[in-house]
């Protein structure tokens, strides 16, 4: 027991440096060394017993969080660890400080976003080939509006070649309606002559160019069986010799030379009914008294139409039928007749002839 604490006591007699806040048991007589303190972090919160060799004294040492304590080495001076405080002591202790790494923010690069541009480049392009197909659309549309607009609006062939025309179009109808006769036309006068075409402008004028009028001048012994009394209560109609002359321009050409006279074919029948007095300018209406009748029948249609440079031919098939005893008369022929028309300087088709179609 002596021995213990002259050993103590000379241990505190020595000039030994202790590191502050840890003390040190020296070995042998040799200067205590200052402890060699790593920087590990360990959670170790037990102490841990150290035996010195040379006094075979057992020393316990209080590990601290952070510090490891290296084990004496035979021969050679131990490196104390931090042990418990004496009591009455204070163990002054550092923080351990952590180091923190100061973190930079990241800032993410701003791309623009690919998506959206690759969907508005795709939106535009499909715009574009929308605005294609539609303009190519209305081109090949108008197109075809013009080669039917050329087909169908210009009859006249100018290569040379003929062309069948429909039979219902506006000209061909227009045009065989102003050319066709009935039975009694054909029975009353056959050729086309001036008082035919007279009679056939006469159809023509329009129904407004009529009016109420009188039988001054009107000679009954001129244009019989017409005659004019307005004692019957009877107003007759009249219309002007220009209105007359206008049709014929238009049905038989710019510069035709055709006479006015009264609209009356055939002799002594009751087909037209106008007198023509020069005088006022007028044409007048007459009253027939001798109304005929025939026991004859006809069929006519209209079978081809075709245009050749500024011409246009239409076709009509004719068959006459005899009557019970009574024979045709020789004019009347059936059979295939052309009737043509050519374009005048005003545009307008002239009727030009009326022929039958050789066999």
């Amino acid at each position: 027991m002596n021995n213990g604490v002259n050993e103590t006591n000379n241990l505190n007699n020595q000039n030994t440096t202790v590191q502050p806040g840890v003390q040190g048991v020296p070995v042998n007589n040799q200067p205590v060394l200052q402890p060699v303190i790593q920087p590990v972090i360990a959670p170790v919160s037990e102490t841990t017993p150290v035996v010195d060799n040379a006094n075979q004294e057992e020393i316990v040492v209080q590990n601290i969080p952070g510090v490891v304590v290296a084990p004496p080495q035979q021969g050679g001076m131990a490196k104390p660890n931090p042990v418990a405080p004496l009591p009455g002591s204070e163990v002054v202790t550092e923080p351990v400080k952590e180091e923190v790494k100061e973190e930079v923010p990241v800032v993410a690069e701003q791309t623009p976003p690919k998506k959206k541009k690759n969907g508005l480049a795709r939106f535009f392009f499909l715009i574009i080939v929308i605005m294609g197909g539609v303009i190519g659309y209305m081109w090949y549309t108008h197109q075809l509006e013009v080669a039917r607009l050329n087909y169908e609006c210009t009859p006249v062939s100018t290569t040379g070649d003929v062309k069948k025309l429909e039979l219902d179009s506006t000209i061909v109808l227009d045009l065989y309606s102003k050319v066709k006769t009935t039975l009694k036309d054909d029975l009353a006068l056959f050729e086309l002559n001036d008082q035919m075409k007279v009679y056939l402008a006469f159809r023509q004028i329009p129904e407004s160019k009529f009016y109420e009028s009188n039988c001054n001048l009107f000679s009954s012994t001129a244009m019989e069986p017409y005659v004019c009394n307005e004692g019957s209560g009877n107003v007759p109609l009249a219309f002007k010799e220009d209105d007359l002359k206008l049709e014929l321009k238009k049905l038989f050409g710019e510069r035709t030379n055709i006479p006015l006279s009264n609209v009356q074919i055939g002799h002594n029948t009751c087909i037209g009914g106008y007198q023509y007095i020069a005088e006022r300018g007028e044409f007048v209406q007459g009253e027939c008294t001798n109304q005929t009748a025939t026991s004859f029948k006809m069929d006519k249609k209209l079978i081809k139409a075709e245009s050749k440079e500024s011409t246009i031919m239409l076709y009509e098939e004719v068959k006459y039928y005899n009557a019970e005893g009574i024979n045709l008369p020789e004019n009347l022929k059936s059979g295939v007749y052309i009737y043509t028309f050519k374009l005048d300087t005003n545009y307008n088709y002239a009727y030009i002839s009326k022929v039958l179609q050789e066999k």
